[in-house]
């Protein structure tokens, strides 16, 4: 997905790129979505109300703010942040959480002769009822994308007091040859990083899941949600995928930016579109 931006006005900042209109906007997302759709590329979209977002599940943001006392939306000091402390801490955090305080409920480790992974409706359940995480540290390592791109816009458009930028995050996720996982179990991947903890292994690229048999939920549906699994959590996925860019020439993220000044314009466009908070949030 080695492209640039069709319009002339858009400025370009690193991966970032910058429309100066709302027409503007519509214009460089449509002409992304459309390359990607002609080279047969999979594609997720996610959406940031500010800009300055780090691409971190909610369990890394939690471990940052309330473990480590950082801002969630900076970035750990490096040379911390590539230690071996700081994989051994994280990793640890994150399989007592998922081992000793928390597991699926024995209602759904029965579903799993229908098919069903149950350690995959529990996260999922947690990504999208997160009032539902009743454990201290918050959240899952998997983060919420969709193959919709207007469901991707909505939560880039969100309202920001402070008047940020939002931001819409487009993945080629073929370019890292890391396509979606249908029979991919999550308990079986998280067996293989508590192996990797173990022998002080990086866990590797971000892994991708949309198992072929799910529990019904109308929420997760409307919002056509994937989620991406932040295996190693020491940096957020922008990091790792700009890396594998650099190591491999290849074009994996994108991020257009969503100037305040038209996030209302953008709403309104979405409204038009059948992208209300009512679709996408049924049970509020």
């Amino acid at each position: 997905m080695k492209i640039s931006p069709t319009n002339p006005n858009t400025h370009i900042h690193g991966h970032e790129w910058i429309p100066s209109s709302f027409p503007a906007f519509i214009q460089e997302l449509e002409y992304i979505v459309s390359f990607g759709k002609k080279q047969n590329y999979c594609m997720l979209f996610r959406g940031h109300s500010n800009y300055q977002w780090l691409l971190d599940s909610t369990f890394v943001r939690d471990v940052k703010k309330n473990i480590l006392d950082v801002d969630p939306l900076s970035k750990i000091r490096y040379d911390y942040r590539y230690s071996l402390e700081y994989n051994r801490l994280i990793g640890s955090l994150f399989i007592y959480k998922f081992s000793i305080v928390t597991q699926p409920s024995q209602d759904l480790k029965k579903l799993v002769e229908k098919g069903i992974d149950p350690f995959f409706e529990w996260m999922k359940r947690i990504q999208q009822y997160p009032n539902e995480d009743k454990s201290r540290l918050k959240g899952t390592f998997l983060i919420d994308w969709s193959g919709n791109e207007k469901v991707a816009m909505f939560f880039a458009s969100e309202y920001d007091k402070y008047y940020n930028d939002g931001a819409l995050w487009i993945a080629n996720l073929t370019a890292t040859g890391k396509v979606l996982h249908r029979d991919l179990t999550l308990e079986n991947i998280l067996n293989k990083y508590k192996k990797a903890f173990i022998d002080d292994q990086p866990f590797g690229l971000p892994l991708i899941f949309s198992p072929r048999y799910q529990l019904e939920c109308e929420q997760a549906k409307n919002q056509e949600a994937v989620y991406v699994a932040q295996m190693d959590m020491r940096v957020d996925l922008f990091e790792l995928w700009e890396k594998y860019e650099i190591e491999n020439n290849k074009q994996v993220i994108i991020k257009l930016r969503l100037p305040h000044r038209i996030k209302k314009e953008c709403r309104n466009w979405l409204d038009n579109n059948g992208i209300t908070k009512n679709y996408l949030f049924p049970k509020i």
